[in-house]
């Protein structure tokens, strides 16, 4: 991942976990006596398998840590944040654990910190239409034409709801506001990810995040 970033990344099938085996062979690797701190979204296949190799590790004696990222406000209630996935959160807690590893706070501390920065990240997500596997012919999920959906997954998870496409000072509302409920007490600085996976043109996306910033100033 460069300086600041991860030392290692397990990569798995297309939107499946790696194996047990493949997440403690890269951990392996990548340990250098000061401990290992497992970053994933949560999602039940992750979770399994990058625990059952924690305790692998564990018992190897390496000091290993587990930190799931919780963001999507769509996937459960405020309630139960434990219960949500990660998305686009995922890249913004892991530079912050990168970041602080980098400044060579030992372990526990990367792990607060890691911790602390999930708790205060919080997204949701919007679809003009849904992604296709390679080697299928039909997509995982559809939007009617002239609808967007919220709330979709990473994998390829279906939105809550559908809802007729905004312009992007609506849009902006929706998620401005949406995000915004989930504010912490006290909070007055935001730094925001607006994230096209490649989909939406950056011209698009340059117009609906001069929306967003006017309603977050």
């Amino acid at each position: 991942g460069g300086p600041g970033m991860a030392d290692a990344a397990v990569a798995g099938e297309i939107f499946a976990s790696p194996s047990t085996a493949a997440v403690a062979r890269v951990c392996r690797s990548a340990s250098f006596g000061g401990g290992i701190i497992l970053g994933f979204g949560n999602y039940a296949g992750d979770v399994l398998n990058f625990g059952v190799a924690a305790e692998r590790l564990r018992a190897e004696g390496i000091d290993v840590r587990i930190v799931t990222v919780t963001d999507d406000v769509a996937s459960a209630p405020a309630e139960t944040p434990l219960q949500r996935r990660g998305i686009a959160g995922d890249f913004v807690v892991f530079k912050v654990a990168g970041a602080a590893a980098e400044a060579g706070l030992p372990i526990d501390e990367v792990e607060r910190v890691t911790r602390y920065a999930n708790h205060r990240t919080y997204s949701f997500g919007v679809a003009f239409g849904g992604c296709t596997l390679p080697g299928s012919v039909e997509p995982l999920f559809t939007v009617p034409k002239g609808m967007m959906a919220l709330g979709l997954g990473i994998h390829g998870e279906p939105g809550i709801r559908d809802t007729e496409i905004a312009t992007a000072s609506d849009l902006a509302k929706l998620l401005v506001e949406t995000v915004l409920k989930e504010r912490p007490d006290g909070a007055r600085r935001a730094a925001v990810l607006l994230n096209g996976l490649g989909a939406t043109k950056y011209e698009e996306l340059f117009v609906l995040w001069g929306a967003v910033e006017k309603r977050l100033r």
